[in-house]
């Protein structure tokens, strides 16, 4: 239901589900305030000129939560921008209208430099200095033909004349050909593993050879399969289409790319778009294993009730479009078990309270600048854990003080790229990590007292980001950039469609099958072969948006794990242990409450009286010291599910090296994720979460082209279906004001041209008082790999972004999307 005023602008909107939004204008039809049927409200003030000034979250007792002020120039470009009571974050520009200098909260400051045409040419960040810039040049069509990282890493691209990108010459991958069909379809990609060395002239030429992968089309310009040996009679990956209520979305998609192992995903939709299924055909110890996911959603497409592979269910109650309770019924003993009894957010917010069902509560305060302060976990006797955050003006985490166990408190430090340097604890002894960096954010040296941990002295390959030895052992690559050894006992292979095949570490190995759309379905595992091997199958079933819903394994007995979520936060992992019969063990059931830090990274397991049954203590690079040898949670930092074998972790589309501290894998879209296609969360994985192994989410925010990065339609399928949700998905987790930097920024009204569209990347999420991201050479990410992203939009073969309509879009985004869960209607005016 939509109601508008006598000026044609909306009033009122009530959803099915009897939720309501009422918006309210000022006599120059700016947008006032916009209240939800909860009372939570979000009010703007304008100056004289119609240029938003102030933006404040305010709750239903008319309380400010959180708030936003923005400063102009007197040629209304955006100066100045300040969160809570934070510094601001300064952004000065030429006559141009270029931004020539941005200065963060911490006061440090970017330099961009541009050429006659307005093109970005030099970026100078605070710790590098002038003395080692990253250069940019360009071809006579503006596409970017150069980029010279502070290391001295050089990647060069050639086009069409069609802005298609032809040719990419990268020192950490090698060099990748690309070619199209008439309607701009990538067909052909040869990359460097696949032409061995053999400097062909174009994908072309390597097809003939039968060097280049193959994708075809139908005639709707969707994939219809993907040949990654180029032999078209048998096709790797096969699409089929038209069977369901969408036609852009697969409704069936095939792999076998796995030694000839097929895994096979079916998927289901409503008639309005929602999946309602997916079905995953594996193979099994003997004959096939099929896993099923069922959806079920209110009238406003919001889900109400997941169904796992085992029969479970998880349901969702809420009240004014949010969760506030989660329960589970048990298909084998037939009750109903409360996960979260009640949960209570901030407005347009994240989860402020969240009642678990064993009766604990985990407060989760913030800052007027919704960043996080004090984590807090009481049960019925008192406080049960209070961990007390300090950050500085940027948002980097200074610290978190554990005030019932002071020995187990944490200090960070940082570079002025905002790279950790520093992670100390007290863990009974004081220990100290310290790290140091090239100049594109390469570790070199890692001093570690802390036990458990050694000390790595690495070594690079001149010129690029690959790593040529630590502590004196080879790092091995192959010709695409993929480890093939790290250095520390692990040996890696990867298939023919460049994703990782097996793991082998002292006596343990494993191969991995994945499905079409490139979730890993399956992992083999021998273990103990330093005596008679034991194999293990395990299985795997994830949300359409990457996260982890079942694990289970298969040996002479079954144990499954499930894991249950509220938006982006872990809450439990139920355990079931089956006989060798199949059948479920009575009383098998064992529930684990998980308790997440600020970024939804599990740190603390609770059972049903409280008491703590395991805990996560992890270096702040994810290398995990499970302190408990209770319920067997493999979840790590967003997106990543540990396998096991050497601290590997896989990150949906890469794998995650927890020793090092990056991946094992080259970025698949190379530059537009970050200039170091190898790092992590831009070497700040305590500010950062990268769930997708593509972007951070930061990043990806303050630019969502970046979705439009790659050609491959293995990344582009998938993120066009969990990509546009992301948004959601990083709001949802810690509802971080600084992950919707382009939407603050678009909100703030500030108009650019087409000519400034790296300003709309640029400022992105940087403006947003308190962006820890930084790039692999420590420029802040929304002025490194975010303007990359536009400025590389030619790599998706598309059109420059034209700024006027990212912005309208990024102020629809907000208007829509603002209360981090809700789906509304957007005003026009």
């Amino acid at each position: 239901e939509f109601d508008y005023d006598a000026a044609g602008l909306l009033d009122f909107v009530r959803l099915p589900e009897g939720v309501t939004f009422d918006y309210r204008w000022n006599e120059a039809h700016l947008l006032e305030s916009v209240i939800d049927s909860a009372g939570n409200r979000v009010e703007y003030t304008y100056d004289a000129r119609g240029q938003r000034i102030s933006e404040r979250f305010v709750d239903s007792v008319l309380a400010t939560r959180k708030s936003t002020a923005f400063e102009y120039s007197a040629r209304k470009l955006l100066t100045a921008v300040r969160e809570g009571a934070n510094p601001a974050t300064v952004i000065d520009y030429d006559d141009a209208r270029n931004p020539v200098t941005v200065t963060d909260p911490n006061g440090n400051g970017t330099i961009f430099q541009y050429d006659a045409l307005n093109r970005l040419t030099r970026m100078i960040d605070p710790l590098n200095g002038p003395a080692l810039p990253t250069e940019y040049r360009y071809d006579a069509h503006d596409n970017v033909e150069f980029v010279a990282a502070p290391n001295g890493a050089v990647t060069t691209y050639s086009y069409d004349d069609l802005g298609n990108l032809l040719r990419e010459q990268s020192p950490d991958r090698g060099l990748t050909l690309y070619g199209y069909d008439a309607a701009g379809n990538l067909t052909c990609k040869a990359d460097a593993r696949i032409t061995n060395g053999v400097d062909y002239s174009t994908c072309a030429a390597a097809r003939t050879s039968g060097a280049a992968w193959v994708y075809t089309y139908d005639a709707l310009n969707r994939v219809d399969t993907i040949d990654y040996l180029d032999t078209p009679a048998i096709p790797d990956v096969d699409y089929d289409y038209d069977t369901g209520p969408l036609h852009q979305q697969p409704t069936s998609v095939l792999n076998t790319t796995g030694a000839g192992q097929a895994v096979l995903t079916d998927f289901e939709y409503d008639v309005w778009g929602n999946r309602t299924a997916q079905i995953e055909v594996a193979p099994g110890r003997s004959g096939t294993v099929t896993n099923s996911v069922s959806y079920e959603y209110d009238r406003n497409d919001q889900l109400t009730r997941m169904t796992y592979p085992n029969g479970r269910s998880v349901n969702y109650a809420r009240t004014s479009g949010r969760i506030t309770s989660v329960t589970t019924d048990s298909p084998f003993d037939g009750t109903t078990r409360t996960l979260v009894d009640l949960a209570i957010y901030y407005p347009f917010g994240p989860a402020g309270i969240i009642e678990y069902g064993s009766g604990l509560r985990h407060y989760r305060t913030i800052d007027a600048a919704y960043r996080p302060a004090d984590f807090i976990l009481t049960s019925p006797d008192g406080i049960a854990d209070f961990q007390a955050y300090s950050l500085d003006s940027m948002g980097n985490v200074l610290s978190v003080v554990d005030q019932f166990e002071p020995d187990d408190s944490i200090s960070f430090a940082y570079d002025a790229l905002n790279r950790l340097v520093d992670d100390s604890r007290i863990d009974g002894d004081s220990s100290v990590d310290t790290y140091t960096y090239d100049p594109n954010g390469n570790r070199l040296v890692r001093h570690a007292d802390r036990p458990g941990y050694s000390e790595q002295a690495i070594t690079m390959v001149g010129g690029s980001n690959r790593q040529s030895s630590v502590n004196a052992s080879a790092i091995v690559y192959d010709a695409g950039g993929n480890v093939l050894e790290n250095g520390a006992g692990l040996r890696a292979f990867f298939d023919s469609a460049n994703r990782l095949a097996s793991l082998n570490r002292g006596g343990t190995s494993t191969t991995h099958l994945y499905t079409g759309t490139g979730g890993l379905a399956k992992l083999v595992r021998l273990s103990n072969c330093s005596c008679s091997c034991q194999r293990t199958h395990e299985y795997f079933a994830f949300a359409p948006d990457g996260r982890a819903l079942t694990h289970y394994s298969e040996n002479r007995v079954r144990f499954s794990t499930d894991y249950v979520w509220l938006d982006g936060i872990p809450i439990a992992a139920i355990e079931e242990r089956f006989g060798s019969d199949g059948a479920h063990l009575a009383g098998s059931t064992v529930i684990t409450y998980l308790h997440a830090d600020h970024l939804g990274t599990p740190v603390l397991g609770t059972d049903g009286v409280g008491a703590v049954v395991w805990e996560n203590t992890p270096d702040a690079f994810g290398g995990a010291i499970i302190a408990t040898a209770g319920p067997d949670v493999r979840l790590r930092f967003p997106g990543q599910f540990d396998l096991g074998v050497g601290g590997i972790h896989y990150n949906h589309f890469r794998d995650y090296d927890s020793k090092h501290g990056r991946f094992l894998e080259s970025d698949p879209v190379g530059l537009p994720g970050g200039l170091n296609t190898f790092a992590y969360g831009f070497n700040n994985p305590v500010a950062n979460a990268d769930p997708y192994g593509l972007f951070s989410v930061r990043e990806l925010l303050a630019n969502p082209d970046l979705r439009e990065a790659s050609r491959d339609p293995r990344i582009r399928g998938a993120l066009s279906y969990f990509g546009a949700k992301l948004a959601e998905y990083a709001a949802n987790e810690t509802c971080d004001p600084l992950l919707r930097g382009i939407t603050n920024l678009g909100a703030a009204g500030f108009a650019l041209t087409s000519s400034a569209q790296f300003g709309v990347a640029a400022l992105g999420s940087f403006v947003v008082a308190g962006s820890a991201s930084t790039t692999g050479i420590g420029v802040p990410a929304a002025v490194g790999a975010s303007a990359l992203g536009v400025l590389f939009s030619g790599f998706a073969g598309l059109e420059a972004v034209d700024a006027t309509r990212y912005l309208e879009e990024s102020v629809r985004s907000f208007k829509g999307e603002s209360d981090c869960n809700e789906k509304r209607p957007c005003p026009e005016r």
